[in-house]
């Protein structure tokens, strides 16, 4: 598979990414153009942000890729029509 035209930054903690299949899978995504961080997150109980997806497994990945697509795409044409227009 190719590289993708809208590569996605992901930090994911480490311990979702447990059997050779879910390396297999994130080794995919990398080749694909994406970059992904792994930390370890066991040592805190509460993880926060305004972008932060609950994924207690890497099946719910594709669902959380989409959504951030989408959230990109949303900001990106909001940020096109707020533009001023140059008038002529």
């Amino acid at each position: 598979m190719g590289k993708t035209n809208r590569p996605l930054r992901m930090l994911l903690d480490r311990s979702i990414v447990v059997t050779e299949e879910d390396k297999a899978i994130i080794a995919k995504l990398i080749e694909q153009g994406h970059t992904i961080d792994l930390i370890d997150l066991r040592d805190y109980d509460i993880h926060g942000g305004t972008r932060f997806f609950r994924m207690f497994s890497l099946k719910y990945l594709p669902m959380a890729m989409a959504s951030a697509r989408r959230d990109k795409a949303n900001a990106a044409a909001k940020k096109k029509s707020d533009t001023p227009k140059k008038e002529v």
